[in-house]
């Protein structure tokens, strides 16, 4: 429309359409500005991986850089002039093996030259900036290595813990907060509006605030005796996730709940580690774990366009969605991070507040408090694990404190750091066994059914040249038919019948003939019987077993395995058929039929049907197959969840142990006891799992001493020879093999619980039933 003039003053009518059109406009702009930032931060992430571009502190941390991205181009060149011929001559052959010495001599020469200058400057730069680094370290000014800059030398864990904790919606107010709400439209249900408490015009970071509110408050954490709070909570959750993504929220306006909740995935990590390490008890130790944390908007759109893109072999990551899901993993660690500080912080004070006449009396109370709170916590899975690490990382970071002299302090950060290091190689080993095991797998089952395309291919071609044999055999048999006919036009009736008669026959003859090759006699697939003793071998997950010899009970035809019993007294196994060497069978293979016309027809036909069968069962499906042998993983998969739940915990530990130590908020003295205080705590979550090792090692020591006494009063040397150590290092085996069996129930119990969308409630009761399921069979045993 167009403007009124009213004397001096001009008014415009507001169009609503347009508004709209320019609020999309610039909409499409802001997102557009923040992908290219995003791109923009990937690739400096990407350079900053090998070449270091930080601003320096000063001369050393200049010159420390500089050295670091000179060997890291050195480094990559190297390692591309080795790789890039080799995947040459592996695709392309002589040519391929030419171009890549060419690209990687390239790629030697550039990332030598590129590192080689990156470090000078950096070099330059940190000897430019050491004058104002002397200036502002005699000011009391300290180094920021997060961003870079120099800062007051003050901390305060109440002040950062008011600023990060205090207001609910920080999290939300992003580069969202400042765009305007939606035109107002017509939906076809306000339900999961109206259960969030906004308009169906809302802006998506309102919907975010509302849900966050609404989900602080109905938390099952928060309302432990509330299952109402726990079944709205869960309605908060799905109808967030709708809402939360633009175009499940779009099919909801338009087409109500049903659609636009259909395939809606449910991720819940909380449960799935809970299951797995009991790790929601120890939250107010370390927090929500970084893999456990709760999947926003961001992610699971990302996570569904990932999916998208594996069916339909199309579409691209969206940048911008993967760095807002980045940037709120960050603030959500933060939050972590000084959360678990505070709670550290109250949970030391009984003692660090407590009066000199009544310290003694507080230190043994506040001890035997932490020392009940750890027996709770040691019975839950991994309980003992997750102490030990916890309490090493707490006298350590103490000891960083308490240490009078420069020296004992750098050797407290140099121990804490070969941990670290120690961990990430630990890790590494861990997926790397993993990844071996999984490639393995993929590989042999891939080769399994390429053999079995094969020989189904084979076996057809062999199929149709017989038949095409066979026709062509009754073909010339009818054309000898008819030339005998035609040679024969004058003799009389009862000769012709007679000739006719003789071709039929040899007609059925030659057909006769052609059978036995086209259904050839198959030596049928044995399957061992009881009683049949075999030795292990080819076993991935438990190589400790290969070479053990045990007898087969029998032949589980669900499983498509044998039960076998090991010669060292353990537990049955199922095993394959292909990790068996039969090393004496009680029912050899019966003698092959030498009489070629007295077989009976009906003998091949059994022999044939019987090999069907036995390849059934043995064949239950190449998915059935690579399942089964997924499960033989889940042990290393296992222990590379708990590397990296390991590493989660030291880095957030780390940072929260600085916080509490570091708050300038008390004064020395409290900081003192705030240390020694923090060195007791890890020592009592230390000592359970010292406890059983103890016992362990006291264990082997009093059985060795009866060992050693029963042998020098025994004068049998068959005796003596009956309790030689290798019956230790079984039972180690076995012991260790329980292990392996413990953690792949743990995995497959972790994964059905998430899958069937079940809570931390849920999970303690299961365990709590399990245990007891235990305890009453070991009972039972001993009885």
């Amino acid at each position: 429309t167009s403007p009124v003039s009213q004397g001096q003053g001009e008014v415009v009518v507001y169009d609503a359409e347009q508004a709209s059109l320019a609020e999309e406009f610039a909409l499409q702009l802001q997102e557009q500005a923040e992908r290219e930032q995003a791109e923009l931060e990937l690739v400096k992430a990407a350079v900053g991986t090998i070449f270091s571009v930080r601003k320096p502190r000063d001369a050393v941390a200049g010159t420390a850089s500089g050295l670091k991205t000179m060997a890291r181009g050195v480094g990559v060149g190297l390692a591309s002039l080795v790789t890039l011929p080799a995947i040459g001559a592996k695709t392309g052959g002589i040519k391929g093996f030419a171009k890549g010495c060419g690209t990687g001599l390239a790629t030697c020469v550039g990332s030598t030259v590129a590192g080689t200058l990156v470090g000078s400057g950096q070099i330059v730069r940190g000897v430019v900036n050491t004058p104002s680094a002397i200036v502002r370290t005699a000011r009391g000014e300290v180094w920021n290595t997060e961003t870079r800059k120099w800062e007051k030398d003050w901390y305060s864990l109440p002040e950062e813990a008011a600023e990060v904790l205090g207001s609910q919606s920080e999290l939300n107010e992003e580069a969202q907060s400042s765009r305007p709400s939606r035109p107002a439209r017509k939906v076809a249900h306000r339900e999961l509006y109206d259960l969030l408490g906004v308009p169906p015009e809302a802006a998506e970071s309102e919907i975010r605030r509302a849900f966050y509110k609404k989900s602080l408050a109905l938390h099952p954490d928060k309302n432990p005796d509330n299952p109402e709070a726990t079944r709205q909570f869960q309605a908060v959750s799905d109808a967030y996730r709708i809402l939360g993504d633009e175009e499940r929220r779009r099919a909801y306006d338009e087409l109500g709940k049903d659609t636009a909740a259909a395939n809606l995935p449910k991720i819940e990590p909380v449960v799935f580690f809970a299951a797995l390490f009991g790790t929601h008890h120890f939250e107010p130790y370390v927090g929500r774990l970084r893999l456990a944390q709760d999947v926003d908007s961001d992610v699971q759109s990302m996570l569904r366009e990932i999916v998208a893109a594996e069916e339909e072999d199309a579409g691209q990551l969206d940048l911008l969605k993967v760095s807002r899901a980045h940037k709120r993993m960050q603030v959500l660690e933060k939050r972590r991070q000084v959360q678990c500080a505070v709670d550290l912080a109250q949970r030391l004070e009984p003692v660090v507040v407590a009066p000199k006449e009544s310290k003694k009396q507080a230190w043994e109370q506040w001890e035997a408090e932490r020392r009940a709170e750890v027996q709770r916590l040691a019975q839950v899975p991994s309980g003992l694990e997750m102490l030990y690490h916890i309490g090493w990382l707490y006298v350590n970071g103490a000891q960083q404190w308490l240490a009078g002299s420069a020296l004992r302090r750098l050797s407290a950060k140099v121990e804490a750091k070969a941990h670290l290091l120690k961990s990430k190689g630990e890790l590494a080993a861990a997926a790397g066994r993993t990844a071996y095991s999984v490639n393995s797998i993929v590989k042999s089952t891939e080769k399994k059914k390429q053999e079995k395309e094969k020989a189904k291919a084979e076996k057809a071609e062999k199929a149709k040249k017989e038949a095409e044999a066979a026709e062509a055999a009754e073909a010339a048999a009818a054309e000898d038919v008819k030339n005998s006919t035609e040679s024969t036009e004058k003799a009389s009736k009862s000769s012709s019948h007679r000739g006719a008669e003789a071709g039929t026959s040899s007609t059925h003859s030659k057909a006769a003939a052609s059978e036995p090759a086209a259904a050839g006699p198959a030596k049928p697939c044995k399957v061992y019987g009881p009683g049949t003793i075999v030795m292990l071998s080819n076993l991935r997950s438990n190589v400790e077993l290969n070479e053990e010899v045990g007898v087969i009970e029998r032949f589980d035809e669900e499983s498509g395995r044998y039960i076998v019993h090991l010669s060292d007294g353990g537990q049955p196994r199922k095993l394959k058929a292909e990790n068996l060497i039969v090393v004496e069978d009680p029912e050899p293979d019966p003698p092959e039929p030498q009489e070629k016309g007295s077989a009976s027809q009906e003998g091949p036909k059994e022999t044939k049907d019987e090999k069907e069968t036995t390849e059934d069962s043995w064949a239950p499906g190449d998915e059935a197959e690579m399942a089964e042998a997924f499960k033989d993983t889940m042990p290393l998969f296992h222990d590379a969840l708990w590397r990296v739940t390991a590493i989660d915990i030291e880095y957030t530990l780390a940072k929260v142990m600085q916080r509490v130590l570091r708050d300038m908020s008390v004064d020395k003295a409290s900081r003192q006891l705030r240390a020694e205080a923090l060195y007791r705590l890890g020592k009592i979550l230390q000592e359970p799992l010292k406890e059983k090792r103890q016992e362990k090692t006291s264990g082997k020591a009093v059985e060795t001493e009866a060992l050693v006494e029963r042998q020098t009063s025994s004068r049998s040397i068959l005796a003596r020879l009956s309790r030689l150590p290798w019956r230790s290092r079984r039972r180690d085996t076995e012991a260790k093999s329980r292990e392996q069996d413990a953690k792949q129930k743990q995995m497959e119990a972790a994964l059905l619980l998430m899958a069937a969308g079940a809570s931390t409630d849920d999970v303690d009761e299961m365990l709590a039933a399990r245990s007891a399921m235990e305890s009453e069979s070991f009972h039972g045993t001993r009885c």
